[in-house]
C-alpha cells in the first residue's frame, strides 16, 4: 500500500455529511442575542464620551454588529460626524451600535 492510500484510513470518517455544518449554524442562531437598551444617563454619558474622540484616539469599544456584541481596541482611523460613524481597525462602527467606549491612555483605560 502506497503511503496516500495508507494515510487515507486515518481521515475522519463523517457519518452524516452536513451535520457539523447545521449544528454550528444552529448555535449561531441560537447566540445572537438583541440589542440592549440603554437609560437615558448611560446614553448621555455615551453621548459626551463619541462628543470627545477624534481620529487617532486609542480606544476600547463594545459594539453591536449582527445580533452579537464584540469587543474591538485599537486607534480611530477616521471619526465621521456627519454620518455618525468611527473606523477602528478598518471596520465601520456606527455610533447608534456603540454600547461602551473607553479612551486608552498611559496608565490603562479612562472611562
Amino acid at each position: 500500500m502506497d503511503r496516500i492510500d495508507r494515510a487515507k484510513q486515518f481521515l475522519p470518517f463523517d457519518a452524516m455529511k452536513g451535520l457539523k455544518e447545521a449544528l454550528a449554524e444552529q448555535e449561531a442562531l441560537l447566540s445572537k442575542t438583541e440589542k440592549r437598551e440603554r437609560s437615558e444617563e448611560d446614553a448621555e454619558a455615551l453621548s459626551r464620551s463619541l462628543s470627545r474622540l477624534q481620529t487617532g484616539d486609542a480606544v476600547s469599544t463594545l459594539f453591536f454588529k449582527g445580533g452579537f456584541y464584540v469587543e474591538k481596541q485599537g486607534i480611530i482611523e477616521e471619526f465621521n460626524v456627519i454620518y455618525k460613524y468611527m473606523k477602528i481597525g478598518g471596520e465601520k462602527i456606527f455610533f447608534d451600535d456603540v454600547y461602551e467606549i473607553a479612551v486608552d491612555g498611559p496608565s490603562g483605560i479612562k472611562r
